[in-house]
């Protein structure tokens, strides 16, 4: 929830200052306005002593299960199709509207906030359905959205609402698969997450940087089925991935059954 209310004030904000003073400056103000929380978290934050040293080579082992891996592979493509648009949103609207930044500013924020209460829905969502039903109801609701991207041209509002359920399906997802991770590494469930954070970043970085191509080589307005394909890609692993854990489970089962 702290990465998506960021959402809420950070991107428009950014996009309302950078027109205004340019994106340098505004780097360079985020640069010294991060010096507050570096003193708040030197001051205020207890030092906890580590039991057991945890090192890069314990983190990177976690890898070796195959079900872990493919959870993250789940976590780097859905936030890769993810990023492959939204980190150009901006220019894509600029491009299929005729808003004003201002008024990008305020659609922005207005995802923002649909992205915080995405991240609440589905925490509330997994712990009433389990985590492999938000997993997936949240990847479908992304890619379907992803796709409908290709109809921004016809009607703002629907631009902007399908923008809104993109963001609460995208970050209806991030509680949902941590539960899944922590479920899949009880004994080391910081592990799990501290890796699935890194999948994340990386798949901002995927994101944008296949989005880059795409705009170089193309047009900002085919950035969503660049970002489909990724989702669609997830939503595949998760099926698999789930539909093989649950034979796992009910093989032993019946075999105890049958004994």
């Amino acid at each position: 929830m702290g990465l998506s209310s960021s959402l809420v004030l950070g991107v428009p904000l950014g996009t309302f200052f950078s027109e205004m003073f340019g994106w340098r400056v505004l780097f360079v103000i985020i640069g010294l306005l991060s010096v507050l929380p570096l003193l708040i978290i030197y001051k205020k934050v207890p030092a906890i002593k580590e039991e057991e040293k945890i090192t890069l080579r314990m983190q990177l082992s976690i890898l070796k299960n195959p079900i872990i891996l493919t959870a993250l592979l789940i976590t780097l493509l859905y936030i890769g199709g993810y990023s492959t648009l939204f980190t150009y949103i901006t220019p894509f609207l600029q491009a299929t509207s005729s808003l004003s930044m201002t008024e990008i500013s305020g659609v922005l924020f207005l995802a923002g906030i649909c992205s915080f209460v995405g991240s609440k829905v589905g925490g509330q969502l997994a712990d009433a359905k389990g985590s492999k039903f938000t997993i997936c109801l949240g990847l479908l609701l992304q890619g379907i959205t992803l796709l409908l991207f290709a109809l921004a041209g016809i009607n703002l509002m629907i631009l902007i609402f399908i923008l809104m359920i993109f963001m609460l399906a995208t970050w209806s997802i991030s509680p949902a698969q941590q539960l899944y991770l922590v479920t899949l590494a009880p004994r080391n469930p910081d592990i799990a997450l501290s890796v699935n954070t890194s999948f994340i970043q990386f798949g901002f970085a995927l994101g944008s940087g296949l989005g880059g191509l795409v705009i170089n080589h193309t047009s900002v307005l085919y950035l969503n089925w660049l970002g489909f394909a990724a989702v669609s890609i997830a939503l595949l692993l998760a099926i698999l991935l789930f539909k093989k854990s649950r034979i796992r489970i009910e093989g032993p089962r019946s075999e105890s059954k049958s004994g």
